[in-house]
């Protein structure tokens, strides 16, 4: 009798943990959708969009799944969101067009893709709901986060302050030592081994670089525009030789963006000092 209860026992125990995990899970499914459907209200009632499709995107299946009599509710609200975020991509496209050609900047549209200023690449990514505005990512297409966007990387490019004769001597400084180990025969010098050369120093002078939120310490669109800085002051001769001449690459993928004095964009994967 005592064998009986025990393997009556050891059943029910095997059934109820069974149970218990159901449960748990059950609960914890419940507790996820009860989050995702409090973040969706809340952010229904200030009209924050961006945040909605996002929870909705996340908790679909979770809240459907849990509470099956939510799924048509969930759909009617995915159509609505679905029109709002095309309105807003359509406007925030309107208004990037609006702020180059109200400060007179160069750009480029193809779709949903832009690039503004010669250099800075912006990507309103449906899909993933994000705006990608040069090294800078955000989870909105909301135009005021957008502009401030634009208007924070143009300075990264262009504000940072320029020494053009002090550029130009450290660019000197690593052509001579890459000279010095190349086995080619001729005297260019390859942009990307310079540029390399350039991002490796102010990684060393500059301990502090990540501060910012930066994820190296020199981008190539910033030395992009350093040379184009450069070539402009050559150009204007507000500097002495020697100066910096540049040649093409036929390989594109070590080619650098420049604007030419001329306004002109080239691509040029060589370097060499001419004169002084």
């Amino acid at each position: 009798m005592q064998n009986e209860t025990s393997y009556l026992t050891s059943s029910i125990l095997s059934d109820l943990e069974g149970l218990h995990a159901n449960v748990t899970t059950d609960v914890s499914e419940r507790a996820k959708a009860q989050k995702l459907l409090t973040s969706i209200v809340k952010a229904l009632r200030t009209s924050d969009f961006d945040l909605v499709a996002q929870n909705l995107s996340k908790g679909f299946i979770i809240i459907s799944e849990v509470y099956p009599q939510s799924k048509p509710i969930l759909q009617k609200l995915q159509i609505d969101v679905s029109r709002r975020v095309d309105e807003q991509l359509r406007q925030t496209s309107e208004k990037i067009e609006e702020y180059c050609q109200s400060k007179d900047i160069p750009f480029k549209k193809s779709g949903t893709k832009f690039v503004v200023d010669n250099f800075i690449e912006i990507e309103l990514d449906r899909h993933k709901g994000r705006t990608r505005i040069g090294n800078l990512s955000l989870s909105t297409f909301k135009w005021d986060k957008v502009s401030e966007g634009l208007d924070s990387e143009r300075a990264r490019l262009w504000k940072r302050g320029f020494d053009a004769a002090r550029f130009r001597d450290k660019l000197i400084k690593a052509y001579k030592q890459l000279a010095e180990k190349s086995t080619a025969v001729t005297d260019w010098i390859t942009l990307d081994d310079i540029y390399q050369s350039l991002k490796r120093q102010i990684e060393l002078e500059n301990p502090d670089w990540k501060k910012g939120g930066r994820l190296i310490p020199y981008y190539k669109d910033e030395f992009s525009a350093d040379l184009s800085m450069l070539w402009r002051e050559q150009a204007s001769k507000t500097i002495e030789t020697p100066y910096i001449e540049l040649s093409a690459i036929r390989d594109p993928r070590k080619s650098y963006k420049v604007l030419q004095p001329d306004n002109n964009l080239g691509f040029f994967g060589f370097l060499r000092p001419r004169g002084g």
